[in-house]
């Protein structure tokens, strides 16, 4: 965790912190930021009170379609799984009235 929040810094976020890997969170809130928010591919800093910070939307489009990402592997998985339930159920009956 980086937190930078409420020190007076001004100018832009410098792209070089995007090659953090250690970051984890990055919180740049109530400075006096300005400039696009770099594109981080493990995280969205918090820059809340910074009014001349401006997001780009590639930004939120990456993290919706992440969680879209997810969403759907979530919902593919559970039809799996309740479609061998079913057939598995299925053929268990078949072999119950067999004998």
């Amino acid at each position: 965790m980086l937190d930078l929040s409420r020190n007076l810094l001004t100018g832009t976020i410098p792209y070089e912190l995007t090659t953090v890997k250690m970051i984890r969170s990055l919180y740049l809130s109530h400075n006096q930021l300005h400039g696009r928010v770099p594109h981080f591919k493990t995280l969205i800093p918090d820059t809340k009170g910074n009014p001349e910070v401006r997001r780009d939307n590639h930004t939120l489009a990456w993290v919706l379609s992440g969680g879209f990402k997810a969403l759907a592997l979530g919902i593919l998985i559970g039809v799996g799984i309740y479609l061998f339930r079913l057939k598995r159920n299925r053929s268990h009956r078949a072999s119950q009235t067999a004998y």
